[in-house]
């Protein structure tokens, strides 16, 4: 439809309705055309609990750290090892849903290299879940070795992923929102 033909359906539609004038002219005013300021915006961001969630991904990373290094440790004393495959599963599972809702919610685009680091770091962190998960799976199954790949790859991935969080966190002080 075009913009006349639907003005006038518009209009047809508010006269059948009893619209008044005004809320007929407030439907084609346009719309604010004064932005936010980036400043602004990154306080929104914060503000509306985003910190705290970014927070939450990161120490669910070492959550599942800290799960894997207590499951290496029984399996080298020779422990049962099966709480520690629940830990890990539970801490892998938070860090996934935190990561995901985060990912929902990204910083504004206007702080330069901000939200593509917060990006790329909470897509390592859904990959660092995957990766415990998978090891809980493998120790499940009685193949230990198998786990500890799937364990020292979760962790080295935890590695890469906090890089790219110091790395947007960086960017915010960079541009005066630390």
């Amino acid at each position: 439809m075009n913009r006349p033909a639907t003005l006038i359906a518009i209009a047809a539609i508010a006269a059948t309705a009893g619209c008044a004038s005004q809320e007929l002219a407030a439907i084609n005013a346009p719309a604010s055309s004064t932005p936010q300021s980036c400043s602004a915006q990154l306080a929104v961001w914060r503000n509306d609990g985003n910190d705290d969630a970014m927070q939450a991904v990161v120490d669910g990373l070492s959550a599942v750290q800290d799960a894997t290094a207590a499951w290496a440790q029984d399996l080298t004393d020779g422990a049962d090892t099966s709480s520690d495959a629940s830990q890990i599963d539970s801490a892998a599972g938070s860090l996934q849903s935190d990561a995901q809702s985060a990912q929902g919610n990204l910083p504004p685009s206007c702080v330069p290299g901000m939200r593509a680091a917060d990006s790329a770091f909470l897509a390592d962190a859904v990959k660092v879940a995957g990766k415990a998960e998978a090891g809980t799976r493998q120790a499940d199954d009685g193949k230990n070795e198998a786990a500890v790949k799937d364990f020292l790859s979760a962790k080295g991935e935890t590695g890469t992923a906090n890089k790219k969080f110091d790395s947007a966190v960086s960017d915010a002080q960079e541009y005066g929102g630390s």
